[in-house]
Formats: structure tokens, sequence, C-alpha cells
């Protein structure tokens, strides 16, 4: 009972503030307990920090990956895209695929870009470079084993009101069976429409200002009287030349157009997809070099060939594949399957790439043993305006 009364009394006391009894004073922490409290303390920093370096880090790297995944699905579409539309030449129909002669993509007169239109697709397949396939491409623009792919086609759009040729531009004017390839000149172009009367023989000009037209294309809906005969220029599209090739760097130094070694890309070369593009520059008529996609190691396109009977049920469907067409073999090309070999733009530490990625029809590729992570891209593309002309009807 006494103890139980001196508790009491001590509690009792020590709330009326009077310190008689110290023994129920409130004590700080002992030195033991507080270096076990920042032992702790420091433990769970540790964690936290650990996480938080952990969650950084695959974060950082589902970046990379992520920006990878986008320039691969990007490169990909551009390069499908293109292929789709290859062999387009607007209402031209009447024409024979290939030759006995692979042409120079990068000879710029008309002669020579009206001749290759019967090439809507070239290839080169590439392996260690000694010498570039093409002249507008030297072996410092190119990377070993990665193929160049020539896409040829017209605008999916015409001339419209309003609009004239750019200077020096190419231009392709077609009806259902005559194409002819043109440099654009905006002086005395006048765009083909119908006239209320069909009393005037010819309207419109070519892409060059040349009223004496010899493309035109019937067109006599609400003129009288009615007429049969063509009358009206023939449409008018931009003739697009497209090179595909994967370059060595991204920027070449001092901001030139063609790749020159270990200083490009600030002391860091970026493989590169880029593509030739036939335009005009002040005026002069050239093919410009776009980057398209950083980090795409190597470019490889198998071609599928229906080399049966053109005439029989079934063709245009492909029964054989290459890498290497022969000249004589466009004409049989069908299908087209593209593989882009994507690396990531920045490496990752302690990683080393030891994988090896199927493609295609060239096999496997060797490891880099860098610290880049890499995947393949691929898909196989249908040529139409190629493959539907070999169709034979069921």
């Amino acid at each position: 009972m006494t103890t139980i009364k001196w508790r009491i009394l001590g509690r009792k006391q020590k709330m009326k503030g009077n310190p008689v009894n110290k023994r129920y004073q409130i004590n700080g922490f002992t030195l033991v307990e507080m270096l076990i409290s920042l032992l702790l303390g420091v433990i769970v920093m540790e964690g936290v920090l650990s996480s938080y370096s952990d969650s950084s880090a695959a974060y950082a790297e589902l970046q990379k990956n992520t920006s990878r995944n986008e320039d691969g699905r990007y490169a990909l579409n551009r390069i499908k895209n293109d292929l789709a539309l290859a062999g387009f030449y607007g209402d031209f129909y009447d024409e024979t695929w290939g030759g006995s002669v692979v042409p120079d993509p990068c000879v710029l007169t008309e002669n020579a870009i009206q001749a290759g239109m019967t090439f809507p697709v070239q290839a080169f397949d590439m392996g260690v470079i000694s010498v570039s396939p093409i002249s507008c491409l030297t072996t410092n623009d190119l990377v070993d084993n990665s193929d160049i792919v020539v896409v040829r086609r017209a605008n999916t759009t015409v001339l419209g009101a309003g609009v004239s040729p750019v200077e020096n531009e190419i231009y392709l004017q077609a009806n259902s069976s005559i194409a002819e390839i043109q440099t654009g000149v905006a002086a005395g172009f006048v765009l083909g429409s119908l006239l209320p009367t069909n009393a005037v023989n010819a309207v419109g000009t070519d892409a060059e200002g040349n009223a004496a037209i010899i493309l035109k294309k019937s067109n006599n809906s609400g003129a009288s009287p009615t007429i049969q005969t063509m009358r009206i220029a023939a449409d008018i599209r931009k003739f697009h030349v497209h090179i595909y090739f994967v370059a060595p760097c991204a920027v070449p130094v001092g901001g030139g157009s063609n790749c020159t070694g270990s200083s490009d890309d600030n002391g860091d070369p970026v493989p590169t997809l880029k593509r030739l593009e036939l335009t005009s520059v002040g005026g002069i008529t050239v093919m410009k070099v776009v980057p398209i996609a950083r980090g795409v190691d190597r470019m490889e396109v198998d071609f599928g060939l229906d080399t049966s009977d053109e005439n029989t049920v079934g063709s245009g469907v492909p029964n054989n594949y290459t890498t290497t067409p022969t000249a004589t073999d466009w004409e049989n090309v069908m299908t087209a399957k593209v593989s882009l070999l994507m690396r990531n733009v920045d490496a990752t530490a302690a990683h080393s790439d030891t994988k090896r990625y199927s493609m295609g029809l060239s096999g496997f590729t060797t490891a880099t043993n860098d610290s880049h992570r890499r995947k393949v891209y691929s898909s196989t593309i249908r040529l139409s305006n190629m493959s539907s002309r070999r169709e034979a009807a069921l």
C-alpha cells in the first residue's frame, strides 16, 4: 500500500509542477540510444536512396528503349509507305518494268530520270564497302553490310488551281498511255481545265510552260459539243526519286551533308537512316540528304520474285526470294521485306550486347559486345503497282 501511495503522491506532485519526486521526471535519450537511432536512420535512408537509384536507372532504360521503338517504327513506316507507292505514275499504266541495265539514280537529266521509270524499285546488296555503287554517295556516307534502296514514284496529288511548278523541280505529266518527265518552269504555266465549249483544241501547258501540248486527257463533262478526243492537258504531279541508306553519322561536323569520321555528332557518331530526295534547292535540281531516324545500325531488304508464267492463274505471287535481283529480275519483283537493326542511341553501363540478330536471307549479325541494346524491326510490303499488273483473273 505504501508503494502505491508514493506513486500516486509522486504523480500528483509532478502534475502540480513540484519536483519533489525526481524519480517521475521525463529523461532524455542516452548516447547509446541516439547512436542506435542514427544507425537505423542511415539504414532506412540507404534503402530509400538505393530504391530511388534503381527506379531512376530503370526509368532511364525505359526511355532509351521507348525512343528506340518509336524511331524503329517511324523509320520502317517511312520506307513501307514509299515502297507501297513505288511505280505509281498517275494515270499512266502502260509500263514495262525492268531492263537490261540498272540505271544510276543520281543522274538528274530528264532522259536519265525517264529511263529510270522502268525500275520503280531497285536496290544494292552491300557488303564491306570499297567503292560506292552510285555516284551521289561516297564510301564515307555508307555503313558496311547495309543495303541501299531506291524508290521512284509520282506524288499522289496533282498540281491544283493557283499552284505553279517550282523552278527546276522534276514533274511527271501522264495520261493512260504516255508519261513524260519535265523540269518545272513557273513562267507561262497554265493549268489544264474544262472550258464551257470544246472549240479550243488544247487547254493548259506542260510543267515547263509549253502551250504546244503533247500529253492530253479526255474530259468533256459539261462541255458542248461533246468531243471524245483528248483536249485538256494531262495532270501534272511532282516526281520523286528516294534513295534510302544507312550513314555512319547523323550530323556531320561543320554541318555539311557528308559524314567525315569520329568528329561527327559532337565526337560520338550515331548510325542514322537517311534518304536522298530529288528536289530543287535554290533553283537547282539536286539530290538532297534528309535524316530519317538515328540509331539504325543496318538495313537489309529481301525481294520476292514471281518467276511463273505471267499469263497463268496466280501470277503476281512470289515463288522465289533473293537479296540480289539482277537487272532483268526487277520486272518480276512483287514484294520487299525490310529489316532494320535498331540500337539505343545512348549506351547502357555494364551492358554487353552478345546477341546475334536475324536479318532475313542475309543471315545473322555478329555480336558487337558493346553497351548498346538492340532490336530488329521488319515488315513485308507488297509492291502493288508492280504486282497488280501481273495478277491473272481467276
